[in-house]
């Protein structure tokens, strides 16, 4: 039951939680909950095989249904051309789940007309119903005659004409039933057509020619083009590859065919002529035009992002919903409140924290595309990336840095090059300023020494005691908590995955004997340090996107745990990389061309800021903050830390309330500028108020929560203050305040 104190009349019996240390419960030693309470969500939108896409007149936007997924399927989404973001519509009538079906724009009457395809959930049955899309609803056009069933027809809308052309497919019997006929709808019935000359019966993809008027198909063994009367062709013999997608471009007035890999060419009548570069890193699933200004022929690529064509090559328009394939990371840049994504040959992918969206960023100095396997770790504390690696065997290591905030690489030339190796590990150590970079390919033999990067310098530390030299896939994690970088994972040519865990505390390792039977002969995608969870979060397969975990440690367990695992449906993507989000106390995980998704706690302990304090006698104002690593979690110890009092400060009062509103009939917060505290607020209810020791403008409170279920969604608000003679007539100053609440791993 989740519920806050507002001092009101309740019918509830309301237990005290965070009264006084004294409160007999406060004492008590419950069981721990041993379940657990996470979720996973989806975070990027799934691009199903087998859907059609076309541009929908009457909402303005770029429609997608259909299809097959390994998760179901996918429906109706429509594309905001302002924003480029997909979201689900949410029709009243939805035609049945099909793929293998026909799809195209009437631009006179303003509709979607969607025709046949093989059915989903009936053993791929082909269909024969027409339905239309007004920009808000499906709806079911019973016409008095109609195609057969059929699947992998061809249609468009011919415009000089006003009617839809259709042409061929497979029918009933599939890839031994095809169809060589041609159909056209008015809006109100089928009509089949007599042409003379017919092209081979079959699959087909059509587009309408708009400057020549004819619609183009490209068919078995060539071109054909219908005038509304006849078909003329082969008019270039071709083999037609069922991948290929025809497209009408009003803007030059031509038919574009597009290959599986992005490749273009223009139709002129008699030949098609290539123009324009193919795709080097998306794999595109479905082609269309946006006839706005500005829009033009656009691709939606396998993980849902937009690119348009310039003539000459394609560009990502819209925010990118993934990263690049190719990367191991996802770290947290503070500087800019985003997780970023770094690759040998200098490119950078960002996550936004606040929209969730990712874009691309290409510096203009980059590092040498040669550099081998480089390592990387973000320097939190200098708002840099830090890429060390070799450009080829035998050379000296070579060290690339990236600022956050002008978004440039530059190389550093330190007086220590750094190892010579490639596939090592790294990882910032935030307690010591530095970045710690072990292993890789190519080292000594021996025991391997551990390098340091302290923002100038590489310094060498050699060890007496080592965890055994493995030459790619080791993860290093920094825990905050304890203040250690933690190894695990990789992969030797003697062992194919190791299962030790170490730590690393800047002069000795230590191997932490652990039970590890969920490291075993899995490979491990990514990982990172939950803040709020207090534990190392990391993704492993064995080799198949169908069989992802996700486990963790809490640094004082006996063993990996299971966090998440093969039998939750949203968790696949081989290749996937996976990051945390501070700002949104979530494990952000995306899959190199797959989809995104998140981990996040059902119910989690949350700390929030509101309110502003009152500065005191030396000018800052005192600030009050959970520790990341210590919030109210259910069965730990929260911590609060109040800081920026004056020097001289030897006490702090932490005033505790179960309400934000009203205090003894007051509203809240209270002006308490008359009683002599100028620019002060009272922010929440004081029920209890802790005295605190300050040393050097700091205190710090301490309270174990204990594991009782009934605790969990408690809210509890504090505010800080401490005495100061010189910070206002009433000689108090105030901070910010802090609604907490109680949450369960």
């Amino acid at each position: 039951m989740r519920r806050e104190y507002n001092g009101g009349p309740s019918n509830e019996t309301r237990p005290s939680p965070m009264r006084t240390p004294a409160v007999p419960f406060l004492l008590a030693t419950l069981a721990p909950l041993a379940a657990q309470h996470l979720e996973v969500q989806r975070s990027t939108p799934e691009v199903p095989f087998g859907h059609r896409v076309a541009y929908s007149p009457a909402d303005g936007g770029l429609l997608t249904r259909g299809g097959i997924a390994s998760l179901g399927t996918i429906d109706t989404r429509s594309l905001d051309r302002d924003t480029w973001l997909w979201s689900a519509a949410t029709p009243s009538h939805e035609p049945p789940a099909i793929w293998q079906f026909a799809l195209a724009t009437d631009t006179a009457r303003q509709r979607v007309v969607q025709f046949g395809g093989s059915a989903v959930t009936t053993g791929s049955a082909a269909l024969d119903q027409t339905w239309e899309w007004d920009g808000t609803d499906w709806l079911r056009i019973a016409t008095a005659v109609a195609p057969s069933p059929r699947r992998i027809e061809a249609m468009t809308f011919d415009a000089a004409r006003g009617v839809m052309v259709l042409y061929g497919g497979f029918g009933i019997g599939g890839i031994h039933d095809p169809l060589g006929d041609t159909w056209e709808y008015d809006g109100v019935t089928w009509t089949q057509r007599q042409p003379q000359h017919q092209p081979p019966a079959g699959p087909g993809k059509l587009a309408f020619d708009p400057s020549r008027q004819v619609s183009v198909l490209l068919a078995v063994g060539g071109t054909w083009e219908w005038d509304g009367n006849d078909w003329r062709g082969p008019l270039a013999v071709e083999t037609i590859d069922l991948d290929d997608v025809l497209v009408q471009d009003d803007s030059r007035g031509q038919v574009l065919r597009i290959s599986d890999r992005g490749l273009v060419k223009a139709w002129d009548g008699a030949a098609w002529t290539s123009f324009g570069n193919s795709l080097a890193d998306h794999f595109p699933v479905r082609f269309g035009f946006d006839p706005h200004p500005g829009g033009g022929l656009l691709m939606l690529d396998d993980a849902a992002e937009m690119s348009r064509f310039t003539g000459t090559a394609w560009q990502p328009v819209g925010p990118l919903l993934r990263p690049l394939p190719g990367d191991r990371s996802l770290q947290w840049d503070t500087h800019g409140d985003r997780l970023l994504s770094a690759y040998p040959h200098g490119l950078v992918t960002a996550r936004d924290s606040a929209t969730g969206q990712w874009r691309t960023i290409h510096p203009g100095s980059q590092p040498p595309a040669a550099l081998r396997y480089g390592a990387w770790a973000l320097d939190a504390t200098r708002g840099q990336i830090v890429m060390h690696g070799i450009t080829q065997i035998g050379t000296s290591g070579r060290t690339f840095l990236f600022d956050t905030t002008s978004e440039q690489w530059t190389e550093a030339h330190p007086n220590h090059p750094g190892p010579s190796t490639w596939g090592g590990a790294a990882a910032y150590d935030a307690s010591r300023e530095r970045v710690v970079l072990w292993g890789g390919e190519g080292g000594p033999y021996g025991l391997p020494p551990v390098w340091e990067w302290d923002g100038n310098d590489w310094h060498r530390i050699d060890v007496t005691f080592s965890p055994a030299i493995r030459v790619a896939n080791a993860w290093m994690v920094y825990d905050p908590d304890r203040r250690v970088v933690v190894l695990f994972g990789g992969y030797s040519a003697a062992v194919p995955f190791f299962t030790d865990t170490w730590e690393w505390d800047g002069r000795r390792w230590s191997r932490r004997e652990l039970h590890d039977p969920l490291l075993a002969d899995r490979s491990i995608s990514g990982a990172a340090y939950h803040v709020a969870r207090r534990r190392i979060v990391a993704l492993t397969t064995n080799g198949s996107s169908l069989d992802p975990q996700v486990i963790e440690w809490n640094g004082d367990a006996a063993t990996w745990q299971l966090a998440l695992g093969a039998g939750d449906p949203l968790l696949r993507g081989l290749g996937s990389i996976l990051g945390y989000d501070p700002r949104r106390n979530e494990v952000v995980v995306a899959a190199a061309n797959d989809l995104g998704w998140t981990i996040r706690s059902t119910d989690p302990a949350q700390s929030d800021v509101f309110g502003q304090g009152c500065p005191g006698s030396h000018g800052a104002t005192p600030h009050l903050a959970s520790s990341p690593t210590r919030l109210p979690w259910l069965d730990d110890r929260m911590t609060l830390e109040v800081t920026d009092l004056a020097p001289e400060t030897q006490l702090a009062t932490l005033l505790l309330g179960f309400d934000d509103r009203s205090w003894n009939g007051s509203p809240l917060p209270a002006d308490l500028t008359p009683l002599g505290f100028t620019g002060c607020s009272l922010f929440v209810s004081i029920e209890v108020a802790e005295l605190l020791t300050a040393t050097g403008g700091r205190a710090r409170w301490d309270l174990t929560l204990p594991a009782d279920p009934h605790l969990l969604g408690d809210v509890l608000f504090a505010q800080a203050g401490a005495f100061d003679p010189g910070a206002n007539p009433g000689g108090l100053a105030l901070s910010n305040a802090l609604r907490l609440q109680a949450g369960q791993r």
